[in-house]
């Protein structure tokens, strides 16, 4: 076979491939109508500890699938938390996320997190709320407050 033969059949072998794939949103397990609806959304919103039980206070949380550059990551507050939300999306961007959370010198750590699919209590959306992440430790981890030092003679 000629090169400009197999090149003709490797593009049509690609052409075919692409048109026949599935959209996205089914890819991620979601049946969502071809047509969006541009009244749904999502929420997910939780919190990240660290090892000990502290809120993770900074820690970036990145999830995916992404939508766009400036909704993929947020920043947790003092008490851990981070929220994702957005009215009028058109569909959900997946039942399952994939939330990587990110911390200066320590390692990523990846978690899934399922959605509920929407709507939900009358609301157009997919959610998933309470999450909870659990940190492994980590060298760079702030160390823990110390105990109250006792005065002598105080009951423990």
């Amino acid at each position: 076979m000629r090169v400009s033969a197999k090149r003709t059949v490797f593009a049509s072998v690609l052409l075919v491939a692409l048109s026949s794939r599935a959209p996205v949103e089914r890819a991620y397990g979601q049946d969502r109508p071809p047509h969006p609806d541009p009244a749904f959304g999502f929420l997910v919103e939780g919190r990240v500890l660290l090892a000990d039980g502290r809120p993770a206070a900074g820690a970036v949380v990145e999830r995916a699938p992404a939508i766009d550059f400036d909704a993929d990551r947020r920043t947790t507050d003092a008490e851990g938390r981070f929220r994702f939300e957005d009215h009028g999306l058109g569909w959900g961007p997946g039942l399952v996320w994939q939330l990587t959370i990110r911390r200066q010198g320590c390692p990523d750590v990846v978690r899934s997190v399922s959605l509920r699919a929407g709507p939900i209590e009358g609301r157009p959306r997919d959610e998933a709320t309470g999450v909870a992440i659990r940190l492994p430790p980590c060298a760079a981890d702030p160390p823990a407050p110390a105990p109250p030092r006792r005065s002598p003679g105080s009951s423990p």
